[in-house]
């Protein structure tokens, strides 16, 4: 059984208290998961982030992102890392679902909602744990995330608003991570 987690609601089933980052899915979709069973290997090659990680030497994992596809319901866009080493099924290492926003005080009171939501799920989670900082990618430093992250068997979960300056030129948006141990392990390495 997975516990689907949404933007707008976390819900929670009582036989399954969050055992592990695979009981959390956004759009369905899952860390563990074969991405071909949402996705055609053809629309996988075509929506490749080639910018994702390219510094790494290691092409463990590739990144997709994927916009506004029919079945999403929650999210305008989905960012997912798929194992590409040692790997037939492109397992799925990393999926994120995010929602463009231009009003970053906005993202921040939608960020806080779905904060409080997930803290039922994790009682231990300390709300005052959100963090805001510099963004690394912005050399201006005028670029700021609003995080709070846990840590759970198998991975975290992580919500972020990013409030991109102008000299970076991204949009503002808010991101909801499930990230499995191994992605985070190989991307700090």
């Amino acid at each position: 059984m997975k516990i689907l987690l949404t933007l707008f609601v976390l819900f929670f089933s009582s036989s399954v208290f969050a055992e592990d980052i695979s009981y959390f899915e956004i759009e369905g979709i899952s860390v563990g998961d074969n991405l071909l069973d949402f996705f055609l290997e053809e629309e996988v090659e075509s929506h490749i982030r080639n910018e994702a990680y390219q510094y790494k030497k290691d092409k463990k994992f590739k990144t997709v992102q994927f916009y506004k596809f029919p079945f999403f319901k929650t999210y305008e866009y989905l960012v997912i890392s798929y194992k590409t080493i040692n790997s037939k099924n492109f397992e799925i290492g990393s999926v994120s679902g995010g929602i463009i926003f231009n009003d970053f005080q906005k993202c921040i009171l939608k960020q806080d909602e779905i904060i409080e939501e997930f803290s039922s799920l994790f009682p231990g989670i300390n709300k005052d744990n959100k963090e805001i900082f510099d963004h690394q990618s912005d050399p201006s430093g005028k670029s700021k995330v609003s995080s709070i992250s846990q840590v759970i068997n198998g991975g975290d979960i992580a919500i972020q608003c990013f409030d991109f300056s102008e000299e970076i030129d991204w949009q503002d948006n808010l991101r909801v991570f499930l990230n499995s141990d191994e992605f985070n392990k190989w991307i700090i390495k």
